[in-house]
């Protein structure tokens, strides 16, 4: 590990991260009942909350450690000019952004520190619940403070499995194929609507799997790290390795889990590119 990230290091950088996901987190509660909705494109929702969320955690990571990159859902642009040299923190202000909009209290804010390919820190905090979900590079993964371990479910047909969908999908789509043919296999499917908090409830066990091929880098880096430091099987949905900067993502409590859940998804790749 570089010397910059010793784990002295990465015990203080933890710390601010999780300071500063609960501040974004605050100010999404206070725009919660006057929160003003745009479109960033069809079915694509943004709101106030999420570009003031994003604006006060880029600020504030930048004012401890100015020498990170940062790229953020709301500044997408600035993943295709980061310097892959340096640590960057990608960050979702507002994961659950239509849920939010519609008044449904499933959504939080995720920030990851990224070396390379790795997510080396990740922050979940949901503040509907107030729940701090924290994991670092050669730690356990927690839940305020306390360790947590995923579910240990080995087979499909006592799961409960989450999804996430691309936008605009339609019934034909190979994700629309996958979620049938899981749907008959598995004791029960759900449809979050924010990727963070499906890995984090893998986790920590309240779910046994996940997947999706339809997600962001900033969607699913902290949470993968969260779930990986868990006793989590973490992998890509159709390749061997999760990687942060292509994410489809497959987690299970098991291996096992895992490759049951898997070979079904297999049988209808997906075409789609990341959304």
């Amino acid at each position: 590990m570089d010397p910059l990230v010793d784990q002295k290091s990465i015990a203080e950088i933890l710390a601010v991260a999780e300071r500063v996901a609960r501040e974004a987190g605050q100010i999404l509660l206070d725009k919660w009942s006057s929160r003003v909705v745009s479109e960033k494109g069809p079915q694509d929702l943004v709101t106030d909350a999420d570009v003031a969320a994003q604006q006060w955690i880029h600020r504030s990571l930048g004012n401890h450690y100015p020498e990170f990159e940062f790229v953020g859902e709301e500044q997408p642009e600035r993943m295709a000019h980061r310097d892959p040299t340096k640590l960057c923190w990608l960050v979702d202000p507002l994961d659950g952004t239509v849920n939010f909009v519609h008044g449904f209290p499933a959504f939080a804010v995720s920030i990851a520190l990224i070396q390379d390919k790795e997510p080396i820190i990740g922050v979940v905090y949901d503040p509907f619940a107030n729940e701090m979900f924290s994991a670092a590079v050669g730690q356990a993964s927690t839940l305020n403070g306390v360790a947590i371990r995923s579910s240990q479910c080995t087979s499909l047909s006592q799961a409960m499995v989450a999804v996430s969908f691309p936008l605009n999908v339609r019934r034909q789509d190979p994700a629309v194929l996958q979620f049938l043919e899981v749907l008959e296999r598995s004791r029960t499917i759900r449809r979050m609507g924010s990727a963070s908090l499906n890995l984090c409830y893998v986790a920590c066990g309240r779910m046994d799997a996940y997947w999706t091929d339809s997600v962001h880098p900033w969607d699913v880096a902290a949470g993968a790290l969260i779930a990986r430091n868990s006793e989590t099987f973490v992998s890509g949905l159709h390749h061997p390795r999760f990687n942060v900067w292509s994410p489809s993502i497959l987690v299970a409590g098991t291996e096992q889990l895992a490759m049951e859940l898997g070979s079904l998804c297999k049988e209808f790749p997906s075409t789609l590119v990341n959304h």
